[in-house]
């Protein structure tokens, strides 16, 4: 009765923490006898509880588990970009077993921010030089008036449709070079002309097409 009680206070706790957005904090276990095997919060704490009562449900009453403690977590730099990219840290749940009554089982919680950047409150940020744009990180635009990388394209497949091109079989990318926005138009077909460029200034003005259009 005790264990039955112990995973329906489990499977509340999933339903009601898990966050929907992927920059959550998380840890997973394997072998655990509930059917969620890893658990999500938003700080490391609310995993960590989550866990603990996961381990309550599978484990003996007389391994008397229960929340301890987080330690602070850190930022975790990435080698090959040289920023911070996620969080680490270490909780604790407290199990009391033969040889030992007060043993503290440690395990790391994560929060994952790549290919975004995690601040000093460890909150996932775009790098340096992009903004948040429809859940993305754009290149900054070079002034305050200018396109963003979302206008520039949306700009580029209004003039291809105005050529006649069925923007449905074309894919669109844009970047700033310093002096355009150079946006690149490919087909999915293999026929002459399937692959151009637009440029467009900074502040959306057609300035020239590359290429077959």
């Amino acid at each position: 009765m005790l264990k039955a009680f112990a995973f329906a206070v489990f499977a509340s706790l999933v339903v009601w923490t898990q966050p929907a957005q992927a920059e959550a904090w998380s840890y997973g276990e394997g072998g655990l006898c509930t059917p969620q095997n890893t658990f999500f919060g938003q700080s490391p704490e609310e995993v960590a509880k989550q866990y603990t009562a996961a381990r309550v449900a599978c484990d003996p009453p007389s391994y008397n588990e229960y929340f301890m403690y987080c330690d602070p977590p850190h930022r975790v730099l990435n080698n090959r970009t040289r920023t911070f990219t996620a969080g680490s840290t270490f909780c604790y749940t407290h199990r009391t077993l033969d040889f030992d009554p007060d043993v503290a089982l440690g395990y790391g919680v994560t929060k994952q921010c790549f290919p975004r950047e995690i601040d000093t409150s460890f909150q996932c940020v775009c790098p340096s030089g992009t903004v948040a744009e429809n859940g993305r990180c754009v290149a900054r635009s070079p002034c305050a008036d200018c396109v963003t990388k979302d206008q520039v394209i949306a700009l580029a497949e209004k003039r291809a449709k105005a050529q006649g091109y069925d923007i449905r079989k074309l894919t669109f990318d844009a970047k700033w070079n310093g002096k355009v926005w150079y946006v690149t138009v490919n087909s999915d077909t293999n026929t002459p002309g399937s692959r151009f460029a637009y440029e467009f200034s900074r502040k959306g003005k057609f300035v020239k097409v590359r290429g077959g259009a």
